[in-house]
């Protein structure tokens, strides 16, 4: 179909040349410059990002992705806590650069 499903079959009345594709314009399902994509009558759960050549986004009209949404926000907030009381150790943050100890040590 495309990048974005650009490349749609043509509904009658639509075809503009031999091709028997038309370009379908759904700015209207795109909010905050592209970033977030809402069609209730469109079934895919996962469409093409408009920002990023191969990436992905959510059809947050689907009830689905809501429900997705949903669940990772939960286990996030369980996992917080539960670091927070003690009862999971969550590990160490290091840094990208953290210096290497074989490297430092010039023996």
């Amino acid at each position: 179909m495309g990048q974005a499903g650009h490349r749609l079959p043509a509904l009658p009345g639509e075809e503009q040349d031999d091709s028997g594709v038309a370009q379908r314009d759904d700015d209207r399902h795109w909010f905050l410059a592209g970033a977030v994509y809402i069609n209730r009558r469109d079934s895919a759960l996962l469409v093409h990002a408009r920002l990023g050549s191969s990436s992905w986004t959510l059809n947050l009209g689907h009830p689905l992705a809501w429900l997705l949404l949903g669940v990772l926000a939960i286990t996030l907030i369980v996992l917080a806590g539960l670091a927070l009381a003690g009862v999971v150790d969550l590990p160490e943050k290091h840094g990208l650069f953290r210096p290497c100890p074989a490297r430092n040590s010039r023996e």
